[in-house]
């Protein structure tokens, strides 16, 4: 944990100090937010595990940084709430993964100006483990374990969506497709990565 909030810590100092230049060197920064649904796939053995979507937290930080004519760079630093749901036993366990994620997009303006328009963007990501907990329900009785140390700390994804501009405001949806195994379990041959879907509202300064 302690090297994940030191990574997490450059990070966010990066961008900070990035946002801080933007008017002199012309880039744009901005906050977003909204609603993440993840998942998680396991693969290998026979009997693996068939998961519900968690609901969850995405906000966060992003920067701008045009290119060249439609094409611009967008590094991002993003709270995001990942895992899944399974029903069990009569009761609910709920893989709770929590990561600050940090893509890094190019966005490709389809139509309009600057100002006004739909474009699409992708890239990859990297995602540092925050907090990984499990919460199994029973009816009104909720017991919660750590399991930090089930868990790598780090998660590699691919993210990619279209998104709508209008003056400052923007809305975006995104797919996130986890490609490490995030498992750190190596007796067996099973592998488990992130799935995520998000519907994100963001405001540029």
């Amino acid at each position: 944990m302690r090297v994940a909030g030191a990574i997490a810590g450059v990070v966010v100092t990066l961008l900070c100090g990035i946002a801080a230049s933007a008017g002199a060197q012309g880039l744009t920064y901005g906050v977003k937010g909204g609603v993440t649904f993840a998942n998680l796939s396991e693969e290998g053995e026979a009997d693996t595990v068939t998961f519900d979507m968690r609901i969850g937290l995405i906000a966060g930080g992003f920067v701008t940084w045009p290119l060249s004519g439609r094409l611009a760079l967008q590094p991002e630093v993003l709270f995001t709430e990942k895992g899944a749901k399974v029903e069990q036993g009569g009761g609910t366990l709920t893989q709770q993964l929590d990561y600050l994620d940090v893509p890094l997009l190019i966005r490709y303006r389809l139509t309009g100006t600057d100002a006004r328009h739909f474009s699409v963007f992708g890239g990859p990501a990297i995602g540092v483990k925050i907090r990984a907990r499990s919460r199994a329900s029973f009816g009104d009785t909720a017991i919660e374990d750590d399991v930090s140390d089930q868990v790598k700390g780090t998660d590699l994804s691919v993210v990619g969506g279209v998104g709508y501009q209008r003056g400052r405001a923007s809305v975006e949806g995104r797919y996130a497709w986890g490609v490490s195994d995030i498992d750190k379990d190596a007796s067996d041959d099973v592998t488990i990565r992130t799935r995520g879907i998000s519907i994100v509202a963001g405001w540029r300064f």
